[in-house]
């Protein structure tokens, strides 16, 4: 039975990143995907991930035609290729560690329509150093026997809320509500923003979506995914 997801993965020249991500997905999330879509910022050939992910029903592979374009522009290509109701959104640099975080996102994001996405990194690994916090709220919710936390209302210029290019599970609704992620930008810094900056892109989208009243919830604080791309950072 299909679940509704595509997988979108932004990649950027890192291959062997890529391979561990997709592989750590396989392993703990076999059979979950309709499509995965991976829009590649340079013309790197990724037809290989096709071996590694054998029970993914479609492949959508894009090249960005001008390398080095930044996450907005192909994250926006990337989305109009979609089909299905949700969107697995993730980049190229992470390790899936247990089994289930499908599922467990679904059922949150299918119970409360005002939450916008569901995190999957520790809570320590969210940390906030001006507050000497978690941006993760420590209250436990429960939604029968799935246990779930929320993220912190947004603080001005030191984060919070959520909204996060990191992967997590989202509807396909809420980014086309919006007008797309580049909409609230303009809105607030007018068409010259520098389209490259995702922390401009995520910081004014988390406070936008926090005004409309949306949410975003996060798994278990021990988390679901590891980031193992830490000093493999891509310069703007």
């Amino acid at each position: 039975m299909s679940l509704g997801i595509t997988m979108v993965i932004t990649s950027c020249g890192r291959q062997d990143l890529l391979a561990e991500t997709v592989k750590s997905f396989e392993k703990h999330a076999a059979n979950t995907l309709d499509e995965l879509i991976i829009v590649e910022d340079g013309p790197a050939d990724n037809n290989f991930v096709r071996d590694l992910m054998p029970t993914v029903k479609e492949f959508t592979f894009l090249n960005s035609p001008v390398a080095r374009r930044g996450q907005l522009l192909n994250i926006e290509w990337a989305y109009d290729q979609v089909k299905t109701p949700y969107i697995f959104h993730c980049e190229d640099d992470w390790k899936f560690t247990k089994d289930l975080f499908i599922e467990d996102s679904l059922k949150i994001l299918q119970a409360f329509p005002d939450c916008l996405m569901v995190h999957l990194r520790g809570h320590r690994d969210q940390w906030q150093e001006s507050h000497n916090r978690s941006w993760i709220d420590e209250t436990e919710y429960k939604l029968n026997d799935l246990s779930y936390w929320k993220t912190r209302p947004w603080i001005t210029h030191d984060g919070g809320f959520g909204f996060s290019f990191n992967p997590g599970l989202r509807r396909l609704e809420d980014y086309k509500n919006i007008g797309g992620l580049r909409q609230p930008v303009i809105d607030r810094y007018g068409p010259f923003f520098n389209q490259k900056d995702g922390c401009l892109i995520e910081r004014t989208n988390a406070e936008h979506y926090q005004r409309i009243g949306m949410w975003c919830a996060s798994l278990e604080p021990a988390g679901r995914v590891e980031h193992i791309g830490w000093h493999r950072h891509i310069p703007m």
